[in-house]
């Protein structure tokens, strides 16, 4: 029980669909959600009324100034009351286009249920939850979120005692959907459980399938470099086109052609960037006139532009900045996987990535690349 409430979690992690209780301002509007990826921020279409399905989903939104306490019984009382407006709506619209949305969120807080209590009472409904989604004519990501939860349960009863019998199951949930436009979610879900349940061949398997076929698709650069320690980037050439803050253009590998670039994906809203900048001004005092280029990468807002100009000059920060103004949609950020910052990359003289994590040893990499 203790690995499937673990694989449910994870399983939940990797899914653009997938919403989970966090900490966040409260909404400002109808439409205003924790996870603006979700299927359940968008429009809906003809059947349950948008009010209904921005009503659910917003219950996962929690208050900022809440205790941790106060926060996890909220979440509790929240998750059942998600469920309970979620079958009256099924009962009310059983057969709208937009039903999947709500099932999405019951889904996920049936998930949060399991884990904080997994008993077989919340199992059985986190699968009844599951199986009316997958059977249902919901978009294939949609569906896909459902049986990958439904595989896991499998999976998880089937490692030790039938460990051949587990591997069909995690392809069946690759394979099932090869052809459609999620099949990367499918693969990325099924590679996630393999690992999971131990069947590391079949993982191995899996992170094969998506370094082959699924490389550009969301989700998959960063699965595969932070869950399953692959890192298909190095020895490629780094490609990109950035905007500096005065609006110049720089081109990657081309207008640095014969530098070492060490490129930092940032924010001056994240923490832990800010409490790097003193070592990275360190290292780059000490390099910037041996053949060393910084490039950041912001990711901040869209209305942050100035925020950053000014932290920026206030912190004396020389090297160059870039900004899209796009967040985590940042085209650099999205092209090559970036999920979490600070992540800092070191490029070669020949354009090449030399680390897509060098963050902590940065100051060595550095010394070797100039070698």
């Amino acid at each position: 029980m203790k690995n499937l409430r673990l694989a449910v979690a994870l399983s939940a992690a990797i899914s653009m669909a997938c919403l989970a209780f966090a900490q966040a301002p409260p909404a400002s509007s109808a439409s205003t959600s924790v996870a603006a990826s979700s299927p359940a921020t968008s429009t809906a279409p003809a059947g349950v009324p948008e009010e209904m399905v921005n009503d659910i989903h917003n219950l996962f939104i929690l208050p900022q100034n809440a205790s941790q306490a106060e926060q996890l019984r909220l979440a509790i009382e929240r998750s059942q009351k998600i469920i309970q407006l979620g079958s009256a709506a099924e009962a009310s619209y059983p057969d709208a286009q937009n039903l999947y949305k709500v099932r999405l969120d019951m889904l996920a807080a049936g998930e949060f249920q399991f884990q904080d209590k997994p008993d077989e009472q919340s199992l059985a409904q986190l699968s009844q939850i599951a199986k009316r989604l997958s059977e249902s004519n919901a978009p294939a990501e949609a569906r896909i979120r459902a049986e990958s939860v439904l595989a896991n349960m499998k999976v998880s009863k089937l490692a030790q005692s039938s460990p051949a019998d587990a591997d069909k199951e995690i392809l069946a949930l690759a394979t099932k959907y090869e052809t459609s436009d999620a099949a990367h979610l499918a693969a990325l879900h099924a590679a996630n459980i393999a690992m999971m349940a131990g069947r590391k061949d079949a993982a191995e398997k899996m992170a094969g399938v998506l370094q082959e076929k699924f490389l550009d698709a969301p989700q998959v650069r960063s699965f595969l470099r932070n869950r399953m320690n692959r890192h298909p980037d190095i020895g490629k050439i780094f490609q990109a086109e950035l905007v500096k803050l005065d609006g110049a253009k720089l081109k990657l590998p081309d207008d640095l052609a014969g530098k070492v670039v060490v490129v930092d994906f940032w924010a001056t809203w994240c923490g832990p960037c800010k409490e790097e900048i003193p070592n990275m001004k360190a290292i780059y005092e000490k390099y910037k006139d041996k053949g060393v280029e910084f490039v950041g990468v912001s990711l901040d807002k869209p209305d942050q532009k100035e925020q950053l100009a000014k932290f920026v000059e206030e912190n004396g920060v020389k090297w160059t900045q870039t900004y899209s103004g796009k967040f985590f949609d940042d085209p650099t950020a999205r092209k090559y996987g970036v999920g979490a910052i600070p992540n800092v990359w070191l490029i070669g003289k020949d354009g090449k990535i030399i680390s897509d994590n060098a963050l902590e040893t940065l100051d060595e990499l550095i010394e070797k690349a100039l070698k």
